[in-house]
């Protein structure tokens, strides 16, 4: 896919689409399906399953149908057997200094929390956004820490990258 590198300018707005792998594949391809058709910014398959390279081509397909660009969750060395235009990470990667080359041409964004040294790197490298995981309390937020207003304010001051 032809993506541009910054893909979350102004002129492009939409929902940022993560996707867990762990539910019912038909049904995921469905909702998508339905989905890229309204304004979906980038689609993401969480790596919390990700065994299936036949699905994760599958979601690559319907993305490509639809200009839509797809990221794969930390999961960076799958990138040779499927072409999958970014990857997101949860962390700061302990082997970046060795994949970076290899992912020179991807998209790439990263879940900062409240820890402003991620945001501080993910600039320092160039990543295309950033984001915060949780803003607010729920089931699904038990995962990553719960960010507060004032590091989202002081994000702003370090970047103007995008945060999804």
């Amino acid at each position: 896919m032809d993506c541009p590198k910054n893909i979350f300018d102004t002129s492009k707005r939409g929902i940022y689409v993560v996707i867990d792998p762990q539910l019912d594949r038909e049904t995921i391809i469905n909702k998508l399906n339905i989905a890229l058709n309204h304004n979906i910014l980038a689609v993401q398959i969480w790596d919390n399953g990700i065994d299936e390279c036949d699905f994760i081509a599958e979601v690559l397909s319907l993305c490509k149908q639809y200009n839509t660009p797809l990221f794969i969750n930390n999961r960076w060395e799958i990138m040779d057997e499927l072409d999958f235009d970014g990857v997101h990470f949860d962390d700061i990667p302990l082997e970046w200094e060795t994949i970076k080359y290899r992912l020179r041409h991807k998209l790439l964004g990263i879940t900062c929390t409240n820890d402003l040294h991620t945001i501080e790197w993910a600039v320092a490298q160039k990543f295309d956004y950033i984001s915060f995981c949780s803003m607010f309390d729920s089931k699904h937020s038990k995962s990553c820490d719960i960010v507060n207003f004032e590091t989202i304010h002081k994000a702003r001051q370090i970047s103007d990258m995008p945060i999804v």
